[in-house]
């Protein structure tokens, strides 16, 4: 699941932008309840407007409730999922907006005197209420995922923009050689230049490294961690805690159960990776 995008500043540019969108909404919501009253309904026009706000009123405090619960319950599911949580939080959303528009028709000006009494809708009403329901969830899941969307692409152009100082700072360890270029390797009291094109593997053990290329094997004082900080990552891979494998060395590889990999080399040897190692192979195959 990925993870979840926050503001810092909660009456920030971007939140100010998201209430007015949703502000039009519910102000196009009411145009449009006011007109179907109006042209339906014969009663005075104050009234249809009344009738208009208290839909609207039920469907924006319905979105503002449900507002949260789609941050937190839908973004970043999988579709396998989001098929089965669609459906019942649009019909919670219209049973909702169902139960707050009587309130609001309870709310009648003499309420004081008569009391709260709501009278349920007819089959009639009751079905094109729901249907208004689900359309209007429907409305508000996508505003809430194109609002994530927009937020996450803000994200991803601000960190490709600004360069971090440890980027912008020069790599405080060794350059790494390119394969045509030598190394130089400490063997006793002696230093011993190779290309690392010609490398095999290297395997470490007690604080020393075996350095196997096509040509020769060389014992090493040099550890095996130095080696990995030295050789290019996009050649060279840690197969397991005592190998270093140079990629264009594999002649192929098998799986080995459990996870591993055995790796047959190009002079002949068999390397029997770790899980860590066989993972790693499994991200550089294309």
């Amino acid at each position: 699941m990925r993870p979840r995008l926050t503001i810092g500043n909660p009456f920030g540019p971007d939140t100010v932008a998201t209430g007015g969108l949703l502000g039009l909404g519910l102000a196009l919501l009411f145009l449009g309840y006011l007109m179907a009253f109006a042209a339906t309904l014969d009663q005075p026009f104050v009234r249809s407007a009344g009738f208009a706000a208290v839909n609207t009123l039920g469907a924006g405090v319905t979105a503002f409730l449900f507002q949260p619960v789609l941050n937190r319950l839908v973004l970043g599911r999988r579709a396998c999922k989001l098929i089965l949580l669609h459906p019942l939080l649009a019909a919670a959303f219209s049973i909702i907006w169902y139960f707050c528009t009587l309130a609001g028709y309870a709310l009648s000006p003499d309420w004081l005197d008569r009391g709260l009494k709501a009278a349920p809708f007819a089959q009639g009403a009751l079905s094109w209420q729901i249907f208004q329901g689900v359309t209007v969830y429907a409305a508000l899941a996508l505003f809430t995922a194109w609002r994530a969307a927009v937020q996450e692409l803000a994200v991803l152009r601000r960190s490709s923009t600004v360069t971090s100082p440890q980027a912008a700072a020069p790599p405080s360890g060794p350059a790494k050689p390119p394969l045509s270029a030598s190394l130089l390797i400490r063997c006793d009291r002696e230093v011993v230049p190779i290309l690392a094109n010609d490398l095999i593997r290297i395997t470490g053990a007690d604080g020393y490294s075996e350095v196997v290329t096509r040509q020769r094997r060389i014992l090493s004082t040099t550890p095996l961690s130095r080696f990995e900080e030295m050789l290019q990552s996009d050649q060279f891979v840690r197969a397991h805690r005592s190998h270093i494998v140079r990629l264009g060395a594999v002649a192929h590889a098998e799986p080995a159960g459990n996870a591993r990999m055995l790796l047959h080399l190009e002079d002949g040897e068999r390397i029997m990776t770790s899980r860590a190692g066989a993972k790693r192979l499994r991200e550089l195959t294309v």
